[in-house]
């Protein structure tokens, strides 16, 4: 073999070891352990989680995992995220959580808007990505952005806010700036423009609210509590107050609970593929202080949080014990060891009372009778487990395999096997929704959202059964033209311009179409 053989070979055995070596090293590193936090429900909204089928009612609290969707009726929703990163979303929207892995340290954040309106955040570090994907277009974040996406039919509008974004389209990559809105209409050989942001409108005022209702509480903890781990913090601030204790630092405890109240017994245990028994805390701060950190009681104070280092995540801090013929759990303390009794067991344990007909069972704290032997489990004990199966919420109908259709009040969740993404259904014919489209552009009000449907999980193999999407008319402008309204030289998103929707139609029947509307001005 010639000296040039022999070191193209070598080179090409060489390239070959160098691209061995990093992907054995990323897939070592790459976890979907990551878990964020549903901060906020107001009104209908709902979760399908990928090891379930079916829809349920979501709840302040719920950890969320790589695979879940959620999807909004009448009412809105707020994700925070471990580094400090937002995500919400209006009446009417759809938002799966795409993928929320690690890899060699860095923080993947991948999200799928398929309908509706939603803002996100971030300020990245290190080689942390975030992205926003809808059925047209990519945004990703370069740093530190926030911005709004508005996804309706046929056209996308991304509206900067804060920093810079790139978008990802058929029609190229673009860079949009704070102040600045990218319009994509897929109609139109896949267009783009670009013009000035519209007006505020009451979502983007409640956004702001928000914001500066979490920066301001996230400020005020930061004076007791240094963490990395920025989800909850805010709520320390608005929703107790902290004390020195002696031997522990800074402790926190929350407000207007009695001398008797005691961590973990207000709130149902849900069980998770790879978290195991998790504590979903009905109370509104009930993020960090059962996450994180560990519990210890003063005879002067009560119940006290200490937070600690904050290290990981963990589905609760408790532990599990039987005493005589009763089981339970106990807040962990901060010298609690693995396997030995906790410290707080002197004060009783948590355990599930009678169910009295609701969902949830009753939680109780039972004393401790020091003649009976107390016995520290690993894990929660069979009769614990079966209580707590049923403190599960309440599914909102049938498995798709029974009923392709899960019904949300009256709108509908269906699955769009075009683009294998859930879309949310619009209202039925009859319903009212004084909050349906509310987004504006200027002064110009939204109708209502256009015919979309969204989208149920589907048993495996089982083929959806998704009507076909109805397609929005667009009014006529004054001057008789086609509607390419424009304000001076900046095109004006046409979702935002007074669409009017084919409602849907019972089977067989022939679609009527509805005579345009006049966009309202709001009074």
């Amino acid at each position: 073999m010639s000296q040039r053989n022999t070191g193209l070979v070598l080179a090409v055995v060489g390239l070959a070891g160098l691209c061995l070596l990093p992907l054995a090293a990323v897939a070592y590193d790459y976890s979907y352990a990551r878990v964020v936090r549903l901060s906020l429900v107001e009104g209908d909204v709902q979760v399908a989680r990928p090891d379930q089928q079916g829809w349920e009612q979501a709840v302040a609290n719920l950890p969320i995992q790589q695979g879940f969707s959620m999807a909004t009726g009448g009412g809105r929703a707020e994700v925070e995220f471990e580094s400090g990163a937002t995500a919400r979303i209006a009446e009417n929207s759809v938002l799966e959580f795409t993928e929320l892995a690690l890899s060699n340290g860095a923080r993947i954040s991948k999200l799928t808007l398929t309908q509706g309106v939603g803002t996100f955040y971030a300020n990245l570090a290190h080689e942390d990505s975030f992205v926003v994907r809808t059925p047209q277009l990519e945004v990703a974040i370069a740093s530190n952005a926030r911005f709004r996406l508005d996804v309706y039919d046929d056209v996308t509008t991304v509206s900067v806010l804060k920093g810079e974004v790139e978008v990802d389209s058929a029609a190229g990559t673009n860079r949009v700036t704070k102040g600045y809105t990218l319009s994509y209409r897929g109609s139109d050989a896949g267009s783009v423009s670009i013009g000035r942001n519209a007006e505020p409108d009451s979502w983007d005022r409640w956004v702001a609210e928000r914001d500066e209702q979490v920066r301001a509480g996230s400020t005020a903890s930061q004076h007791y509590v240094d963490t990395q781990y920025s989800y909850g913090v805010s709520d320390l601030s608005s929703y107790g107050s902290w004390y020195s204790l002696a031997g522990y630092g800074n402790c926190w405890q929350p407000y207007g609970l009695g001398y008797n109240w005691s961590p973990y017994s207000y709130g149902r245990w849900a069980f998770f593929p790879g978290l195991g028994w998790t504590w979903i805390s009905f109370e509104r701060w009930g993020w960090l202080p059962y996450h994180f950190g560990s519990w210890v009681f003063s005879p002067t104070l009560g119940w006290l949080w200490v937070p600690g280092r904050f290290r990981h995540w963990q589905p609760a801090a408790v532990s599990w014990v039987r005493v005589g013929n009763r089981v339970g759990w106990v807040p962990l303390a901060p010298q609690d060891r693995p396997g030995q009794t906790p410290a707080n067991l002197q004060r009783g344990f948590v355990s599930v009372g009678p169910s009295q007909g609701v969902s949830t069972p009753t939680h109780l704290r039972v004393p401790l009778d020091p003649r009976e032997q107390a016995q520290v489990l690993s894990t929660p004990p069979a009769e614990l487990v079966a209580s707590m199966r049923t403190s599960t919420t309440v599914r909102t109908g049938p498995p798709p395999a029974a009923r392709p259709e899960v019904s949300k009040g009256t709108r509908t969740i269906i699955f769009d096997p075009r683009t294998h993404t859930y879309v949310n259904g619009p209202s039925r014919p009859g319903h009212s929704d004084s909050k349906a489209g509310d987004a504006r552009m200027g002064n110009e009000a939204i109708p209502p959202q256009r015919g979309f449907t969204v989208t149920s999980p589907q048993s495996p193999g089982a083929q959806p059964t998704a009507p076909p999407l109805s397609t929005p008319t667009r009014p006529a402008r004054p001057d008789g033209k086609a509607g390419d309204a424009r304000m001076g030289s900046e095109a004006i998103p046409p979702q935002r311009r007074g669409f009017t929707v084919t409602p849907p139609q019972s089977p067989g029947a022939q679609p009527t179409a509805p005579s345009p509307t006049k966009p309202t001005r709001p009074a």
